[in-house]
């Protein structure tokens, strides 16, 4: 029997890189050292390559011009390497092709539309939809996002599998931590985007810091601002930008909690990766927040006085929350995410 080809859709290596970015270079940095596979990847504009591209983050093909070279040139280029499936890991796929696996990472414009332009919301639900009915597998991050988009874009449950992000726990591990690290700090990963609802945190930050005694810390991408951008101002706040990942590990494994107010996610990785590091989160119902907590009164509705109730009993039950934690997020390894796509890539391609 002839070992399968499957393409791998590259355009996440001319992105900036943010957790859909990550999710896709870890699995196929994983998926291209196994064996029994020939794997094509299509980096923008025309290369296919046969091991890993270089990534070169940048914003020439975000947006639309993105969009149009997934739908116009990328099935061409995935006959040119005589693919038997071509696998999208970010969002987007070709609309009209059906030997393809595409990982849709959240139902947002769905759940939350008012955070999309018009003409996004509009394509975004369409290609969705048709992208769903189409394509042989969909993969998606969690539970929670299967359920929604089996629910709102009508797909069949029996064509959607679960493939969850994973964590480096080398990588991101408690060893980072520096005792007595002073000032204490709460951290906050991607405050450049809407959807975190970092607004709120700032909202009752100072009162926060009046009770316990902490800093925050926000981490943001400047380049990437597809949903707004805020002002970050006040007495111990600092911003980060640009950061290397042993930077961002350094920073979860000093934190006291990860916080996630967010509105909506397909996953959360940055739960995961604070975990991973030993720091606990408090975080809203979204995505995989209430499979990851240890314990559920990490996941709280936004009312400030739960907020505040719920750091409280976080800070105080840090060390008793972190080591069950870094536990969990060490089941959730990339080889483990790479292991689960793979069977699927094997039963559809073959």
């Amino acid at each position: 029997m002839i070992d399968p080809t499957v393409a791998v859709n590259g355009r996440y290596t001319r992105m900036h890189v943010s957790g859909v970015q990550r999710y896709a270079t870890e699995l196929v940095r994983h998926l291209v050292s196994a064996d029994a596979v020939r794997w094509r990847l299509i980096v923008p504009p025309a290369r296919i390559e046969s091991g890993l591209p270089d990534v070169v983050p940048g914003s020439r093909w975000s947006g639309w011009k993105g969009h149009l070279w997934e739908q116009a040139a990328l099935p061409m280029l995935s006959r040119q390497a005589h693919a038997d499936l071509l696998v999208n890991l970010c969002n987007w796929g070709p609309v009209g092709k059906r030997r393809q696996l595409v990982a849709l990472h959240d139902a947002a414009t769905f759940v939350t539309p008012q955070f999309f332009s018009p003409a996004y919301l509009q394509w975004n639900r369409f290609a969705t939809r048709r992208i769903g009915s189409t394509a042989d597998r969909i993969a998606t991050l969690s539970q929670a996002t299967r359920r929604q988009l089996v629910e709102y874009a009508g797909i069949d449950p029996n064509r959607v599998v679960v493939v969850p992000p994973g964590v480096d726990s080398d990588r991101f591990t408690p060893g980072l931590r520096t005792e007595g690290h002073r000032p204490p700090y709460l951290l906050l990963v991607g405050g450049h985007d809407r959807r975190k609802n970092a607004a709120f945190v700032m909202g009752w930050y100072g009162e926060a810091r009046r009770r316990f005694g902490v800093d925050l810390r926000v981490v943001v991408h400047p380049r990437s601002q597809p949903h707004g951008s805020l002002r970050w101002e006040g007495p111990g706040v600092v911003v980060h930008e640009f950061l290397r990942d042993d930077e961002l590990a350094s920073l979860y494994a000093n934190a006291e909690v990860v916080l996630w107010p967010s509105y909506y996610e397909g996953f959360g990785l940055p739960l995961l990766e604070g975990m991973a590091a030993g720091t606990p989160f408090v975080s809203t119902a979204v995505g995989a927040a209430e499979e990851l907590a240890v314990d559920q009164r990490q996941v709280v509705p936004l009312d400030v006085d739960a907020w505040l109730e719920a750091l409280r009993w976080v800070l105080t039950n840090r060390e008793h929350l972190s080591a069950p934690g870094r536990d969990r997020a060490v089941g959730y390894g990339w080889d483990r995410s790479a292991s689960l796509l793979r069977a699927v890539i094997d039963e559809v391609a073959t």
